[in-house]
Order: structure tokens, then C-alpha cells, then sequence
């Protein structure tokens, strides 16, 4: 961590403990408030991802909306027949599951229904958190950090709209689809796939 006024002891083993709140920087404001599914269920996975850059790729990644909320949602979402729900961005070049940022006034829940319905145009039913992912990045003594966390969720409908009217004005959504398995190019698949792995569906 970097300096702050007075730190309190064991703030290493509290930021594993604590959520990640509102995307701080080492003394940023609070943007958001999110109940901590850690919480509420025992038997939540939890990860911590640290990476370190170079202070020209640090200053790039300040402004992220992700680290001005502090809070990801991000939607495993099967249907009955066992295919799951991913999409492509041009962002990222390559499929993986939806989900977005939490804004001002959701909780985990309404931002992963609004996130997964507006890019891939498919409601859904959230069921329970089931991975939370602390992502840290740091530079130096300085720190950005916000927390992601994966849900299950059941479609209401599989139907997918045509692929203009998939995402929203600044999201470069391509397209959405349903899968068996994993195309080659998708990312993140590890951390999918062990949330997938609860799911009798899967």
C-alpha cells in the first residue's frame, strides 16, 4: 500500500478481508457502496490478482470506470440445455463472459442484470455470487484496485437480438452467443470454469 496517514497494523491481512471499496487509489472517495458478498456466504471463492506496471501504463489505466466504482459484476449465465452465454467486444478481440461495472445506486445484482441484458440483450434471473476476485495493480508505491465478482444466473429467454442493437453508445459489443465449450479465443475461461463447475447444468 502507499502512504497514507497512520495505516492501520495488519492492513495487508485487512485488505483481504475488507472489499475493495469505490476503486480507491491510496486516498480515493467512495463511489460506491456494495454489501460484501464475503458477508454472506461461506463458501464464496476468493482470489487476489496483483500485477505491476510502469508508470506510462499506470497513468492509463487511472481513469477506469472500474476503479472509480470499486465493484465488478460479471454473469455465468447457463441455460437449460447447458450453453453458456459470452460475448465479443472489439475491446478485447476475443469472447468472454458479460458483466460490467456496478454504478451509483446498484447493487452486485441490478448491475449484473443491467450489464448482461444490455450486451447481450438477453434478461436474466441472477442465483447466487460464486468467485470474488480482488484485482490489484500497482505502481510503485501507489495502488489501483477493485473487486469482481462472478455470478450464476439463469436466462429468462435465450433469444439474442441482432448484433447492432447489442451494447450501449460507448461499448464496442460485436456480438453474443451461446456455447457448449469454450471457443479457442475466449479469455478469463479459468475462473468461468470454476464457477461452471457448481452449476448441475454445466
Amino acid at each position: 500500500m502507499s502512504d497514507q496517514n497512520e495505516p492501520p497494523e495488519d492492513d495487508e491481512d485487512q485488505d483481504r478481508r475488507e472489499p475493495f471499496e469505490g476503486g480507491r487509489t491510496d486516498a480515493d472517495l467512495l463511489t460506491v457502496t456494495v454489501t460484501d458478498p464475503r458477508e454472506q456466504y461461506d463458501d464464496l471463492l476468493v482470489r487476489r490478482d496483483e500485477t505491476t506496471y510502469d508508470p506510462e501504463t499506470f497513468e492509463r489505466l487511472r481513469g477506469a470506470e472500474a476503479f472509480e466504482s470499486g465493484w465488478v459484476a460479471v454473469g455465468a449465465v447457463v441455460d437449460d440445455d447447458g450453453r453458456v452465454l459470452l460475448v465479443r467486444e472489439a475491446d478485447h478481440d476475443a469472447w468472454h463472459a458479460p458483466g460490467g461495472t456496478v454504478q451509483p445506486g446498484e447493487d452486485l445484482a441490478d448491475a449484473l442484470v443491467r450489464e448482461v441484458c444490455e450486451e447481450t440483450g438477453v434478461p436474466v434471473v441472477p442465483e447466487r455470487p460464486h468467485l470474488l476476485t480482488e484485482s490489484v495493480h500497482r505502481c510503485d508505491d501507489e495502488t489501483l484496485s477493485f473487486t469482481v465478482v462472478t455470478w450464476t444466473a439463469r436466462p429468462e429467454r435465450t433469444e439474442i437480438p441482432p448484433d447492432a442493437e447489442l451494447g450501449v453508445a460507448d461499448e464496442t459489443v460485436e456480438t453474443a452467443d451461446w456455447f457448449r465449450s469454450f471457443p479457442s479465443d475466449a479469455q478469463w475461461t479459468a475462473e468461468l470454469e470454476t464457477v461452471l463447475e457448481r452449476l448441475d447444468r454445466w
